[in-house]
């Protein structure tokens, strides 16, 4: 029984062992795939930043204007 699973542990290592250097040379082979580059992560935060900080202004102007409108109505 247990030549039994040391020839299975010693199947499943060398076929694990041979999937992972296959993955491996696919890894190499593709060695860009999938990856952000730094310059567009910082290009999409700067361009949100950009547009919470116009939001902001807008929201602020509005709330402004808004309270002067509010003494001009009441009279």
């Amino acid at each position: 029984m247990l030549d039994r699973c040391a020839v299975a542990l010693t199947m499943l290592s060398t076929t694990l062992q041979g999937r992972l250097e296959t993955a491996r040379a696919e890894m190499k082979a593709r060695a860009d795939a999938g990856e952000i580059a730094v310059s567009t992560v910082i290009i999409w935060a700067a361009a949100i930043g950009g547009a919470i900080a116009i939001a902001g202004t807008i929201t602020a102007v509005l709330l402004k204007a808004n309270g002067k409108l509010d003494s001009v109505f009441d009279g």
